[in-house]
């Protein structure tokens, strides 16, 4: 059986999704920042623990980039740092897919700037028998659903034009 996770890192709400023996569960790390760096460090080992606790081993992960907008790039040292230690620690366990926020969006929705709310409508469309609780849920599942998709066993239907273009943007391993 293909067993994929998705993950939708950040320091505030950590989203994974996975597919494993035909069934697909979701949970959500949130972690408290605490104070200065070496509370920042305490969240990111927490979070990063149970990440690889949640799905040890997965024929593939599948990872969301750091997002880092340009009006406001606050935490932009924190999120490298999380997304370092999360590909590190799965690129020890298996293969890792690598996905933009924009390619996510667009294989979710059919649209790279769609906002949080149409994601998560995208996904419980797609994934009826999962609750969808939050944008970080409904993310991981898209990018599960990437990644499932690449590996040949698609779990979320059929995909049009522009989501199929989606899946030639991320960077697979």
């Amino acid at each position: 059986m293909t067993a994929v996770l998705g993950v939708d890192q950040s320091l505030r709400g950590t989203g994974l999704a996975l597919h494993a023996d035909g069934e697909t569960v979701t949970a959500l790390v949130r972690a408290d920042l605490g104070e200065g760096v070496a509370g920042i460090r305490q969240a990111v080992r927490y979070i990063v623990g149970r990440v690889v606790t949640f799905a040890p081993a997965c024929d593939l992960y599948v990872l969301e980039m750091p997002y880092i907008p340009r009006h406001n790039s606050g935490l932009v040292l924190e999120r490298a740092w999380l997304f370092g230690m999360l590909y590190d620690q799965l690129c020890s366990r298996g293969r890792v897919a690598i996905v933009a926020a924009k390619t996510r969006a667009m294989y979710a929705t059919g649209n790279g700037n769609a906002d949080k709310a149409d994601v998560v409508a995208a996904m419980r469309t797609a994934h009826p028998h999962v609750e969808v609780r939050d944008d970080n849920i409904a993310d991981a599942l898209a990018l599960m659903g990437m990644g499932c998709r690449w590996l040949g066993s698609p779990v979320d239907g059929e995909i049009n034009t522009k989501q199929a273009r989606a899946m030639t943007s991320a960077r697979w391993p």
